[in-house]
């Protein structure tokens, strides 16, 4: 019962969103200064057009949905949902394509396991959409909280 009233509480709410929006822009930051480079130089012919479009729209993606979602959680959160599930999907299917036309018989964890950048915006962008759509408060426009919050 006490845990069921810490989750309820404003300052735990507040806290939570903190964590995730502040890992959030790490791992946009993360997206932009480690994972871009590397996707540049590997570009060859097995790879798409939806691939190499929905990586480039995820990878310019999580960071500023992450800063958006301090000010509007709700929208960031459908945002980094759509892009994610459009690279994973596009991700999985070129893997699919190449499997096929090369004769190899992959399992299914392997063949979506490449759109795993995308599954992490996924993750991050439905705790955004849940947490906006439960209407938790804003971060932006926060009252600091009364010592009554904390009990």
């Amino acid at each position: 019962m006490a845990l069921l009233g810490v989750s309820q509480s404003s300052t735990f709410k507040i806290t939570v969103s903190w964590i995730a929006i502040s890992g959030g822009i790490l791992l946009g930051a993360a997206y932009l200064l480690l994972v871009a480079p590397v996707m540049l130089f590997t570009l060859g012919k097995n790879d798409s057009w939806p691939e190499i479009v929905s990586a480039t729209a995820l990878l310019l993606s999580v960071l500023p949905a992450s800063i958006a979602a301090i000010y509007n959680r709700l929208w960031a959160g459908v945002w980094l949902t759509v892009v994610g599930v459009y690279f994973a999907v596009a991700a999985a299917w070129n893997a699919y394509s190449i499997n096929v036309e090369l004769g190899l018989h992959r399992g299914f964890v392997e063949t979506t396991g490449n759109g795993f950048l995308g599954w992490v915006a996924i993750a991050l962008g439905l705790f955004f959409g849940v947490t906006g759509a439960f209407r938790w408060p804003n971060l932006k426009a926060r009252e600091k909280p009364s010592l009554s919050d904390c009990r």
